[in-house]
């Protein structure tokens, strides 16, 4: 967020300590948006490399229909896949929108509801090519993150304070809550990460336990388990 307020450029980029961009992707970026007002950013893929900066041969941040990244993502993206950190060029005016990363957030995971929240406002241009280098290492901060845990919550108060501000409509606020649901469910594989999810169930919906498509497993893997 300070170099959010400190930047003074049309465009925002990101990139993290560890990773890297390739040669033309800030070239190619701008040419797009420069191109298509109606894009307020523009992302891609990632070829993983390690701590040693050695390609891995993996691509990391590439779905099976790459079409599911491009366009207005919104009501797919939030809860199902994000933008890669390294990759996004987007128009500062943007940032006025979403008002920066919410520092209520947990670590690891003020990206993914940065940009979900971005979503809302703007359609993603999506590039079905690496434009950088993901690094992959031993130290990586979202690693086996237990913060993990949290995501749907987090992503639960941001639909909902659009939906507060009837931006969101009830259908797909409750479709959201529905997905937020399941999902902290499937978080549950253990009995800490089970009673994190039981909390923030009821944060989403008090009534959850009477849904047995989510009570039922939610018991059972938290009593199931070490």
């Amino acid at each position: 967020n300070e170099g959010l307020k400190m930047a003074v450029g049309q465009y925002i980029a990101f990139v993290d300590d560890d990773d890297m961009w390739v040669d033309d992707k800030l070239q190619r970026q701008v040419d797009i948006l420069d191109s298509n007002p109606e894009f307020g950013l523009v992302h891609g893929c990632c070829k993983v490399i390690d701590g040693n900066g050695i390609e891995t041969g993996e691509i990391t941040g590439r779905l099976r229909n790459p079409q599911r990244k491009h366009g207005y993502v919104f009501d797919d993206m939030v809860g199902n896949f994000t933008v890669m950190m390294p990759t996004p060029l987007m128009r500062r005016e943007l940032i006025d929108k979403v008002g920066g990363f919410n520092l209520a957030v947990p670590a690891a995971l003020e990206d993914v509801e940065f940009f979900s929240h971005l979503a809302f406002y703007t359609q993603f241009y999506y590039i079905d090519e690496p434009i950088a280098l993901y690094r992959v290492h031993q130290n990586n901060i979202s690693k086996a993150n237990f913060n993990y845990n949290y995501l749907p919550l987090m992503l639960f108060n941001m639909a909902d304070g659009l939906h507060r501000k009837k931006l969101l409509d009830k259908k797909r606020f409750i479709a959201l809550r529905n997905r937020f649901l399941s999902r902290q469910v499937e978080l549950a594989k253990d009995k800490k990460s089970g009673k994190v999810a039981f909390a923030n169930c009821w944060k989403m919906d008090p009534l959850f336990m009477l849904n047995p498509k989510l009570a039922l497993p939610l018991v059972k893997n938290t009593l199931s388990s070490k």
